[in-house]
């Protein structure tokens, strides 16, 4: 039983708040600051604001912990910097330096937790949206329960897609055009899972067009109730040699998200002659982009699986964009995204009270 005479001695002595330029670097810092933590802290910085104070040994004047913070304080102008005071001799000091950072490393991860947690995150910041997808990678966390490792004969045929990619829900801004996505390719895995999903592709899995559309869905929710009177449509057929004459990996996801959202999936291009791919050196060569008859009235949800390129999303969004708003989405798009996943419908008639918050290009 812990009595009052084993309760640790309490170290702190002060608080404050003073310009950066006052604090004093301590020559024994062993710890450095890669370009990555740098920008993810600038981005958490920028987003949230400060949560935690500087340690300054009210002793030596010197920096205990958050040398970074003071730097990243000093190129924003001087600012200035919370800190907590503490009474430590120089001894003390070195013991603290050497392990409160290791400390708090020695922790591990709860799977299910940071799969939980960030599912709830979103950041705006490309150094902060790195930093969290780094970390799902390295912890081994996708979404949905399913470890990052699964493999073998009986692991289902979405297990090798969602392994490769993360789950990270943002909006991207390609050339012209806004647009959704659900998740990114992992870098270490995109070459892989692309392949995966075009095999998939090929041999109509049912429940990885169910996946695909349920995460598309899911984000849609709650951007979707907002639009009065909205339907569904996705590209033309004809960019994968794997599709059928009556069969579009695009149209069938297309239209299991509009029944999970209780609206009508609409048809509305013409497919175009089959290529290997969308890529803009070929995209020409396919023939002019078309519709195959009018346009239902109402805002329009443009549906697809991949963004690689971007140009097939891009077309396909200006020109519906003519004549409807339109809101486009990708299951996965491979490039960091540049602004939150909320503000897209900012402005749009029938999406009254969405508050704006896209923070830039």
């Amino acid at each position: 039983m812990t009595t009052k005479e084993a309760l640790w001695a309490n170290r702190i002595v002060g608080y404050g708040v003073k310009d950066a330029s006052q604090f004093q670097a301590n020559d024994r810092n062993w710890r450095t600051h890669p370009q990555a933590q740098r920008d993810a802290l600038h981005g958490a910085l920028n987003e949230v604001g400060w949560v935690a104070p500087v340690v300054e040994n009210k002793r030596t004047g010197l920096l205990v912990d958050g040398h970074e913070r003071v730097w990243q304080a000093l190129q924003n102008g001087d600012a200035p910097v919370p800190y907590v005071e503490v009474d430590l001799s120089p001894e003390e000091e070195a013991y603290v330096l050497a392990t409160l950072d290791p400390l708090g490393a020695m922790a591990a991860a709860d799977k299910e937790q940071l799969d939980a947690l960030l599912r709830e995150v979103q950041s705006g910041e490309a150094g902060v949206q790195a930093m969290l997808a780094e970390l799902a990678e390295r912890e081994g966390v996708v979404p949905g329960g399913e470890a990052s490792g699964e493999e073998g004969e009986d692991a289902p045929p979405q297990s090798a897609i969602l392994a490769g990619t993360i789950y990270r829900p943002t909006l991207n801004h390609k050339r012209t055009v806004w647009f959704l996505s659900v998740r990114k390719w992992r870098a270490s895995a995109y070459r892989r899972a692309l392949a995966s999903l075009k095999e998939i592709k090929a041999e109509r899995c049912a429940a990885v067009e169910r996946l695909v559309a349920e995460e598309i869905a899911a984000v849609l929710k709650e951007l979707a109730h907002r639009l009065s009177g909205f339907w569904v449509t996705a590209p033309p057929g004809g960019a994968m040699r794997a599709h059928s004459e009556d069969y579009h990996f695009a149209d069938a996801i297309g239209q299991v998200v509009a029944s999970i959202l209780g609206v009508d999936f609409v048809k509305v291009f013409a497919d175009r002659p089959q290529q290997r791919g969308s890529h803009p050196r070929t995209w020409d060569s396919r023939g002019d982009l078309a519709f195959c008859g009018p346009l239902p009235a109402g805002p329009c949800i443009l549906v697809d699986d991949v963004a690689t390129s971007g140009t097939t999303i891009e077309s396909c969004a200006n020109l519906i964009g003519a004549e409807r708003f339109v809101l486009p989405v990708a299951w996965v798009y491979e490039t960091n995204a540049d602004a939150d996943a909320l503000g897209i419908l900012d402005g749009v008639e029938g999406a009254a009270g969405f508050a704006p918050v896209v923070t830039g290009d």
